[in-house]
């Protein structure tokens, strides 16, 4: 005959050790990445982002430093002529390459980011804790219902609005707070696109500005 287990007079009525049925208490990931140790997907994600610099550290680098040889040829040329023309050449030259410097410190950074893996993965981990991201939820929530109590009025109305968009706007940046993931997500990771064609662009006009310069050059010594 099977023993039966004497009900725990400590426990309220009703209440269980077993999980509510149909309630999603974690997944095996999710409680890997609370935990402090790093899920399958994680890795995959960073084995991912390591393959990514890795194809496009050089492409990248050929792109920001292209500029610079018709940037320099630029210089010489506004130099040669003088006055006018060098103070304008600089300044263009200066504007031109400004991308392209950018471009540059946005591969070293991405290429830092990806040095570590562990570093990278406990990153990321940290950003996918769901358990920190519901409490961050939950506390902008109470903050706005605790301001929208006693008829706040007009000004307070204002106030619930700064309130709520102060903590979407937390939410979204609980990547940005970790310095190897920035280079991965944006705005630094469309800029960096931008300034890819900026750069490509800036190339040809400066190209433009040394031929005209050249022209000059010519003009004078006939």
């Amino acid at each position: 005959m099977t023993e039966l287990n004497a009900p725990d007079p400590n426990q309220p009525v009703g209440a269980t050790d077993e999980p509510i049925e149909g309630v999603v208490v974690g997944s095996a990931d999710d409680r890997s990445a609370g935990s402090g140790t790093t899920s399958p997907v994680v890795r995959e994600l960073v084995r991912a982002l390591t393959v990514a610099v890795a194809l496009l550290k050089f492409p990248l680098l050929a792109v920001g430093v292209l500029p610079f040889v018709p940037a320099a040829f630029a210089l010489i040329f506004a130099f040669i002529l003088g006055g006018t023309w060098l103070v304008v050449g600089a300044i263009i030259t200066a504007l031109l390459i400004a991308g392209p410097v950018v471009l540059l410190l946005f591969r070293r950074s991405a290429i830092k980011a990806v040095s570590s893996a562990q570093s990278l993965e406990d990153e990321i981990s940290r950003g996918l804790d769901l358990a920190d991201a519901w409490k961050d939820a939950r506390s902008t929530v109470h903050e706005v219902r605790d301001l929208g109590a006693n008829n706040p009025g007009l000004f307070g109305r204002f106030k619930q609005v700064r309130h709520a968009m102060n903590g979407m706007q937390g939410l979204f940046e609980r990547f940005t707070e970790f310095p190897r993931l920035r280079p991965f997500l944006p705005p630094r990771l469309p800029w960096t696109g931008y300034l890819v064609v900026a750069s490509l662009v800036g190339t040809v006009l400066l190209v433009v500005l040394g031929i005209v310069e050249f022209v000059a050059i010519l003009a004078t010594a006939l």
